[in-house]
């Protein structure tokens, strides 16, 4: 009876800690976009034209944590930012 109740504490006390020896501070977007630019500078000749493009999306997404932004969130957002300025329905293929 022992035994058993120690194996059922330890496994309850083993539940707890996992989820703290595998969490992993959040990365926002703001973060991916530095990456991938600092990559386009040193990779890309379309450099000078990443950087405008870059800045929109920090603009509308920066501060978001990259792991929670949906398909669904980023096209809503792409398609105000498109009726709002007015873009040209190939924009959305650049």
């Amino acid at each position: 009876m022992r035994l058993k109740l120690y194996g059922k504490r330890k496994q309850q006390v083993l539940e707890a800690k996992i989820p703290e020896l595998f969490r992993k501070p959040s990365v926002n977007l703001d973060q991916l976009l530095d990456d991938a630019l600092a990559h386009s500078k040193r990779n890309k000749w379309s450099y000078k034209t990443d950087v405008p493009r870059f800045a929109k999306l920090r603009e509308r997404f920066g501060k978001h944590p990259a792991e929670e932004l949906t398909p669904t969130e980023i096209g809503n957002k792409l398609a105000i930012a498109a009726e709002k300025e007015k873009w040209a329905p190939s924009t959305f293929n650049h």
